[in-house]
């Protein structure tokens, strides 16, 4: 069985024009579960429809769920914080 990675980072490469809820400019924290950093690519181009560079998740990602996921189970996935201090919403 494959086992899940997490990460967490600027939400500036999964920014979603179609998404009105992306109002607010550079606040967005992203939440990514996924099996690797190729897969976790993949989460965010199934929400955005453009696949990010390999060096912005390597680069600017911490591979930690982060205190806003406390108590969010791991399932494959993205989250998007929209506002800072608000609650990680599942996008993906």
């Amino acid at each position: 069985m494959r086992k899940l990675k997490i990460w967490n980072g600027r939400g500036y490469c999964a920014r979603n024009h179609d998404d009105p809820r992306w109002t607010h400019r550079d606040q967005q924290h992203i939440y990514i579960c996924a099996y690797s950093r190729a897969d976790a690519g993949r989460v965010i181009e199934e929400y955005c429809g453009r696949k990010p560079p390999d060096s912005e998740l390597k680069v600017y990602f911490s591979e930690c769920w982060g205190n806003s996921m406390k108590g969010v189970e791991q399932v494959r996935g993205l989250w998007v914080q929209f506002q800072r201090d608000s609650t990680p919403i599942k996008v993906c």
